[in-house]
C-alpha cells in the first residue's frame, strides 16, 4: 500500500509541474484566459507566498515549513501500519501537492498558480493543482481522524 502513496504523490508532481510549464509557456505573465465567463479562468500569477497571501516575501520560511511538513507525512507514514485506500489517498494528495509546490519555490522562488475561480462577486483567490492536491488530502485527513474518532469512540461503550 505504501508503494501506492508514492506513486499518486508523484502523479500529483508530474501533473502539476506540467500544467505550470503550460500555463508559463502559453499565457503570458499577468495575463488571463477566460473559460467559463464570470467563472472560470486562466491566470498566470506568481505567488511570493501562501495561501490568501499571508507570508509574502517569507520564501526560506516557506520552503522550511514544506521540508518539516514533508518529513512530518514521512514519518506518519512509516509509522502508520494499518492503511486503507483513504490513507493512501489522503498521503498521496498531500506529499505531491507539498513537495509540488515546494519544487516551485525552490527552483524559482514562487509558486506558479493560474486557476481563478470567481463565485457571485468573490475573486477566489487564484491557485493551481498543488493546492488543489493539499486541500483534497487535507479534507480526507480530517474524515480518517472523524472516522477514527467516531470507530473508538462507539468501541469505547462495549
Amino acid at each position: 500500500m505504501k508503494n501506492k502513496i508514492w506513486f499518486l504523490a508523484i502523479i500529483v508532481i508530474i501533473i502539476d509541474q506540467i500544467t505550470k510549464q503550460l500555463i508559463m509557456s502559453l499565457i503570458e505573465y499577468g495575463s488571463s484566459t477566460k473559460l467559463i465567463n464570470n467563472f472560470l479562468y486562466f491566470s498566470h500569477s506568481q505567488n511570493r507566498g501562501a495561501a490568501w497571501g499571508i507570508f509574502q516575501e517569507k520564501t526560506l520560511f516557506l520552503i522550511l515549513v514544506a521540508v518539516l511538513f514533508l518529513i512530518y507525512l514521512i514519518k506518519m507514514i512509516k509509522e502508520d501500519k494499518e492503511l486503507e485506500k483513504l490513507d493512501v489517498l489522503a498521503y498521496g494528495f498531500l506529499l505531491g501537492g507539498v513537495f509540488g509546490n515546494l519544487a516551485d519555490r525552490i527552483i524559482m522562488g514562487y509558486v506558479v498558480d493560474f486557476i481563478e475561480v470567481h463565485i457571485f462577486n468573490y475573486i477566489f483567490p487564484i491557485f493551481n493543482l498543488a493546492d488543489s492536491a493539499i486541500v483534497i488530502g487535507t479534507f480526507l485527513m480530517i474524515l480518517l481522524i472523524i472516522k477514527e474518532w467516531w470507530v473508538v469512540g462507539r468501541n469505547k461503550g462495549k
